[in-house]
C-alpha cells in the first residue's frame, strides 16, 4: 500500500525558505547598490597642477580670452556626461571662452580609433575645436590621466582650475568644477581650484608620483562636495 506524506506539513519549511530566500535577495540587491553607488562616486587619478599654457599646436587659443581644455577618452562611456555637460557650460559662458577637447589617440591604433560617437557629440557643440592627442603627449604633458579632466586658463595663460566637470561618474548635474569655471567667465573668480574628476584612466598605469595633497584632498571630499 502506498503511504502519500501530508502536504500541509511542508507549509513551515516552504515559507522559512521563501523568508531566507528573500532575505539573501536583499542583500545582493543592497551589495550590488553599495557597490554601483561607490564606483559612480569614485574619482579616478588626478595630476599636479601645470602652472601656465602650454605652447602646442592642438590648442584652441584665441588672444583675450580664456581657454578651457577637456581631455578625453574616446571610448570612456562616463565622458559622455562630460561633454554633455560641457555643452550646456559652454552655452551659458557665450563667446567668452576658447575651448578645446582633445581626445587620446593611441600611437598603435589607426587613425579613426578616436573617432567614435563620444567625438561626434564633441564635434557638434558650437564654437569647440575637437582634435587628437597622439600617444597622449599632451595630456603627459599636462598631467591629465583621467577621462573628462578640464583645464582652464586665464587670459595670459595662467592656470585658473584643473577637474572635473560632472557630479559622478556618468551623471550629469550642478556642480562645483562646472561652476568655477562659469564663475570665472562671469566674474574673474572661480570658485574652486580644483575638483575631482570622475571618468576613465587615459594610460594604463598613472605615475603616482604626480598626485599632490590637493587632489588628494579633493578625492576624499568627492562625495561631500558633489552631492
Amino acid at each position: 500500500m502506498m503511504h502519500f506524506r501530508n502536504t500541509s506539513d511542508c507549509g513551515p519549511t516552504m515559507k522559512r525558505s521563501i523568508t531566507t530566500l528573500v532575505s539573501l535577495w536583499g542583500i545582493l540587491l543592497l551589495a550590488g547598490s553599495y557597490f554601483v553607488i561607490g564606483y559612480e562616486l569614485t574619482p579616478g587619478e588626478s595630476g599636479s597642477i601645470v602652472p601656465n599654457l602650454p605652447d602646442h599646436p592642438v590648442i584652441n587659443d584665441v588672444d583675450g580670452l580664456p581657454t578651457l581644455l577637456v581631455f578625453a577618452h574616446p571610448k570612456c562611456p562616463c565622458t559622455t556626461a562630460t561633454i554633455r555637460q560641457l555643452e550646456r557650460l559652454l552655452a551659458e559662458c557665450g563667446a567668452g571662452i576658447a575651448t578645446t577637447v582633445i581626445f587620446l589617440q593611441p600611437a598603435d591604433q589607426p587613425e579613426d580609433w578616436s573617432k567614435t560617437p563620444l567625438w561626434d557629440a564633441a564635434t557638434q557643440i558650437p564654437s569647440v575645436k575637437v582634435q587628437p592627442d597622439f600617444d597622449g603627449q599632451l595630456a603627459r604633458q599636462l598631467n591629465v590621466y583621467t577621462s573628462g579632466t578640464a583645464i582652464l586658463f586665464d587670459q595670459s595663460g595662467r592656470s585658473i582650475f584643473q577637474g572635473g566637470i560632472t557630479v559622478s561618474r556618468g551623471h550629469e548635474g550642478d556642480n562645483f568644477g562646472a561652476d568655477s569655471i562659469l564663475s570665472f567667465v562671469q566674474s574673474g573668480g572661480a570658485l574652486r581650484r580644483s575638483t575631482p574628476v570622475f571618468g576613465c584612466s587615459l594610460f594604463a598605469h598613472p605615475p603616482e608620483i604626480h598626485t599632490t595633497r590637493q587632489s588628494a584632498e579633493s578625492s576624499e571630499r568627492a562625495a561631500g562636495d558633489q552631492l
